[in-house]
């Protein structure tokens, strides 16, 4: 455990160093309080990884043994959540990236750093998630969660970095606990996988010819999800089955943006709202 927060501190430390060295007279801007922005960067950067690796050992048993490897068998049947853990990795990294550039902009970084320090920052913060894994009793490092991880900070990237791709395309989960949750039976939410829907939504508000029109409010939307591939409760099974649909939907976060401040939007790209969406499902496994 000592070795992953090291690591945590050490990762966290250089990503904003790398920043300061793209502009130097600003990262030596300090607030009222005297801190500059590279020092808050490297805070936030300490105290996320920090708290991570606390979770993670409290519920993962990570640190009890040493480095393992895994293989974890992709989208397969015969895979632990049918692959929806493998999405669920490329959405924490998109949407963390989002969440870490935003905080740097609001700290007076230029949008094209912010946009690629936000992504070292969600990157390598799951990059450390993969490594606790690694020492963990139950799981391992995973080349399957590690390319995944990469894809999802790659597509935080250009979200950021490139304004016409994120009025255009949002990356979203939407989470209903599912039983094993609400009973209580265990209360992980970040590995409750069949209560998660993973999708692409292609926003109408994003084509030019489109946007003026009565359109704008609406999306096409391409999704997947897993259902029964963990234990309700003790003893008990559902059946697995992995299932992709395509469904036409409401665009919450443009209706939202268009009737109150901007940033009360900015979940939307990345939370689904439950039943605002009419999907066309086909089950994988039935």
């Amino acid at each position: 455990m000592r070795a992953l927060i090291a690591i945590s501190v050490l990762a966290a430390s250089g990503i904003p160093a790398m920043g300061a060295g793209l502009d130097e007279p600003l990262a030596l801007q300090s607030d009222d309080r005297g801190w500059t922005r590279r020092q808050k960067a490297i805070a936030l950067n300490v105290g996320v990884t920090t708290v991570m690796s606390a979770y993670a050992v409290s519920l993962w048993d990570v640190g009890i043994r040493s480095w393992k490897l895994g293989d974890e068998g992709w989208f397969s049947r015969g895979s632990a959540h049918g692959g929806a853990d493998k999405i669920g990795h490329a959405w924490t990294a998109s949407a963390s990236t989002a969440l870490f550039s935003a905080i740097y902009r609001s700290w007076d970084y230029e949008p094209d750093e912010a946009a690629l320090l936000g992504a070292l920052s969600g990157y390598s913060l799951m990059t450390l998630v993969e490594i606790g894994d690694a020492m963990s009793t139950e799981y391992g490092f995973s080349y399957e969660d590690q390319i995944m991880n990469t894809a999802g900070a790659l597509f935080g990237y250009a979200r950021e970095r490139f304004p016409r791709v994120r009025s255009l395309v949002d990356f979203r989960v939407q989470y209903l606990p599912t039983a094993r949750v609400r009973r209580g039976y265990d209360l992980d939410v970040f590995t409750d996988y069949s209560g998660s829907t993973y999708l692409l939504a292609l926003k109408a508000s994003g084509c030019p010819a489109l946007r003026q029109t009565w359109l704008r409010w609406f999306e096409i939307q391409a999704g997947f999800f897993a259902r029964g591939f963990e234990e309700v409760a003790e003893g008990e099974t559902a059946i697995p089955n992995r299932s992709i649909y395509v469904g036409f939907g409401v665009n919450v976060g443009d209706i939202v943006r268009a009737f109150a401040h901007h940033g009360f939007a900015a979940p939307f790209e990345h939370l689904q709202v439950p039943y605002t969406y009419l999907p066309l499902v086909r089950h994988l496994d039935r």
